[in-house]
């Protein structure tokens, strides 16, 4: 992984996973954690919450808790947020549309394609994602997709999010197939060849990107 932090760093970006395996950095004022409807239930969450609290009621505690989240719905059937003292709710989506901060956004969807009805969810309400996958997978439901964009948006530019490494590699290949500059992005695509991708896919070389947990 990358090095541990000293004492020296003011600003300490880590995972709940990289934490699991490091002792907790000492003199920290705030804890902020992202993705907070997942993160927060972690084991290792609540004994860095406990460590960094030092009192015996949170609101005592001379470090502060920040948690964000765009998913303020958890599917599970667990307490939302039991240490969590206020909630800030941000406008929705619709006011921030009228407000003129976002676009409004357009929906194509397709049934037919595939029959996810047949398709199991895990503990975490959502699909599996090894069915998912081999759902997805199939070169009818890709090249689908492909003749979908053609149809409606052939000059647009855009970013495809797959269900697998599989699926992104195929899409890429289909697209890039029907004459539609296509690169793909995964987790080990090195720094340097996302850069020029991006380069790329700004200055119009590149008309979509096939992203698999990446760009998310």
């Amino acid at each position: 992984g990358y090095p541990h932090a000293n004492d020296s760093d003011q600003i300490i970006v880590a995972s709940i996973q990289t934490l699991a395996r490091r002792d907790f950095p000492d003199n920290i004022d705030l804890v902020i954690f992202d993705e907070t409807h997942t993160t927060s239930f972690y084991k290792t969450a609540k004994e860095l919450i406990s460590y960094y609290a030092d009192a015996p009621v949170l609101a005592l505690s001379k470090a502060k808790f920040l948690h964000l989240t765009a998913t303020p719905f958890r599917l599970k059937k667990k307490e939302y947020f039991p240490h969590v003292e206020a909630i800030v709710q941000a406008p929705h989506i619709g006011k921030l549309t009228r407000m003129g901060y976002l676009v409004t956004a357009r929906h194509f969807g397709y049934d037919g394609l595939n029959d996810f009805s047949l398709l199991e969810t895990g503990k975490d309400g959502d699909y599996k994602k090894s069915q998912l996958a081999a759902c997805c997978e199939l070169s009818e439901y890709n090249e689908a997709i492909v003749n979908k964009f053609l149809d409606f948006c052939p000059d647009r530019k855009a970013i495809s999010f797959a269900a697998s490494v599989k699926q992104s590699l195929l899409l890429t290949e289909l697209f890039n197939e029907a004459g539609i500059v296509t690169e793909h992005i995964q987790a080990e695509t090195p720094r340097e060849e996302r850069k020029r991708i991006f380069q790329d896919f700004k200055a119009g070389k590149v008309q979509i990107i096939s992203s698999i947990g990446t760009l998310t």
